[in-house]
């Protein structure tokens, strides 16, 4: 592809022609897309990493167990098999893992314990006791804190295709290198596709200094933008309740905050929870921190959410560890 803003993507092990996502950005190689001002060709189709149509499903059932499935992936001979995340069986209508009836009437309400807490002090290990691994690709630990390339990601590939339903929170810390695509993805759940988007976006608008948050259901896509100071460690709190999305982005005594009214279920994806990279957007330059990262999903452990409130409480999230729940 010879145009400035055009470049090729290796999806499921073919090549698919892709765009950068803003005008007047530039591809360059080991970089990704740069802002550049010379660069005005037009791309065909602008919408190349838009969703075109569903994505083929690669899990299958493991006929020995409704807690593990297999994974398809392209490339490999044999199939490699899964965990369903704890309190989840696969369901294959569903093409992956789903709240497991049995294990819903046992759980409190009222309570949420982390699935995964990752510190990022020293290592990738998870020490919530649950051992729930990750992939990662050129993301190191520096000054205990996760160091992510700009091309670099670290995939909790567990929660594929996890049903987060009308409850999810998220907290971290981060600090954008100020370089790199101007859209940047911190956290999302759909990687390398050409034809879905992921429904769970948060993203670093790193030329205007702010963080935009989408989400999208069953029933309908909103989103919100919020501030954040550059050059210094900013604590994000992100939360998604059945009724509103809402976000927080702190910087010592200073907070930004905004909401809007989102109800339904969130949308899955075949992707796990993804840090630092997402289909459609640029990878994440920068770091996020270790002893607030915090990634946490609250999964029918609440009762339904007209008895939610909104009301963004750090009591809602383990302290000093990145966290799934």
């Amino acid at each position: 592809m010879s145009l400035c803003s055009g470049f090729w993507s290796c999806v499921n092990g073919h090549s698919i022609a892709a765009c950068c996502p803003d005008p007047n950005q530039r591809f360059v190689p080991s970089l990704g897309c740069v802002d550049d001002p010379t660069c005005i060709d037009p791309c065909p189709p602008s919408n190349q990493n838009k969703i075109v149509q569903p994505e083929p499903c690669r899990f299958f059932a493991d006929p020995l167990s409704n807690n593990r499935y297999y994974e398809e992936i392209p490339g490999y001979k044999d199939r490699l098999l899964r965990n369903c995340s704890q309190g989840t069986i696969f369901v294959e209508q569903d093409c992956g893992c789903d709240m497991d009836p049995l294990a819903m009437a046992k759980l409190q309400t009222g309570v949420c314990n982390p699935a995964v807490d990752m510190n990022f002090n020293y290592d990738f290990q998870d020490h919530s006791g649950n051992q729930i691994p990750c992939g990662k690709e050129n993301v190191t630990i520096s000054t205990q804190r996760a160091k992510f390339s700009g091309a670099g990601l670290v995939n909790f590939w567990r929660f594929a295709f996890q049903d987060f339903r009308d409850s999810l929170a998220i907290k971290l810390k981060f600090q954008p290198s100020g370089t790199g695509n101007s859209k940047q993805a911190l956290l999302t759940n759909c990687i390398f596709s050409d034809k879905e988007q992921a429904t769970i976006n948060i993203i670093a608008l790193t030329s205007e200094n702010k963080v935009y948050m989408e989400v999208e259901t069953n029933t309908t896509t909103s989103s919100i933008t919020i501030a954040y100071t550059p050059n210094v460690e900013n604590e994000l709190i992100f939360e998604y309740n059945g009724s509103r999305l809402s976000g927080m982005v702190k910087v010592g005594q200073l907070q930004r905050a905004n909401s809007t009214e989102l109800t339904g279920y969130i949308k899955r994806r075949q992707s796990g929870i993804v840090l630092g990279a997402g289909s459609g957007w640029g990878y994440y330059d920068g770091y996020i921190d270790d002893k607030s990262s915090n990634v946490s999903a609250f999964l029918a452990s609440r009762k339904n959410s007209s008895e939610k409130k909104n009301d963004m409480e750090p009591k809602r999230f383990k302290s000093g560890s990145g966290v799934i729940a």
